[in-house]
């Protein structure tokens, strides 16, 4: 997913909702999440799930203003979903960056690839030796450099963000299993 700032406010009438991040398959992430149960044991409730307000919108126009945005690189953990901290993405693109979240496919409950094809999670994601989870940072490693050559492909040919980012300025987060593979990354390019 790519998260940038656009002019103007968004009213409340305006905003995203947290499934249209599973867009076009919105009822595939309900079914999902209706059925499972939180830390306390409950049931996560469906109209709850339905009624999450984000700021981010699909298919928003980028901001006109003519200036560069600083990158930041998003990894999230071990079965997370690649947009699951959006208080954290939404607050960075507040202030002026562009985000790239990865999605990293078969580690996530579920991924939904641009045809709408869904690619459904490995049948664990715990427990893993650590000779798994090393080959597991070292395909996330992977996954962050290929989008780093990506970035400069999209910043001179993507009708969205072609001629928008700073190339000079990309950072890079990671949580849990996503932070081991930055750091591997941050070994092999400099540009992080």
């Amino acid at each position: 997913s790519v998260f940038y700032p656009s002019d103007g406010d968004i009213k409340d009438n305006q905003k995203g909702f947290y499934t249209d991040l599973f867009s076009p398959c919105e009822e595939e992430f309900i079914n999902k999440f209706a059925a499972k149960k939180n830390m306390a044991g409950q049931q996560v409730d469906e109209t709850y799930l339905r009624s999450i307000k984000t700021n981010t919108l699909n298919n928003i126009e980028i901001s006109k203003k003519e200036i560069l945005y600083p990158v930041i690189i998003f990894s999230p953990g071990l079965g997370m979903d690649r947009d699951c901290l959006m208080y954290n993405i939404e607050k960075l693109v507040s202030e002026g960056f562009i985000v790239f979240t990865l999605g990293h496919i078969y580690e996530t409950d579920f991924t939904i690839l641009p045809s709408g094809q869904v690619i459904n999670q490995i049948d664990r994601t715990d427990d893993f030796t650590f000779e798994e989870k090393d080959q597991l940072i070292e395909i996330r490693k992977e996954d962050i450099l290929f989008l780093l050559e990506e970035l400069k492909v999209l910043n001179s040919k993507d009708e969205v963000i072609n001629g928008k980012l700073d190339l000079d300025k990309v950072g890079i987060v990671g949580h849990s299993l996503g932070g081991s593979a930055i750091f591997e990354a941050a070994k092999e390019d400099t540009r992080i």
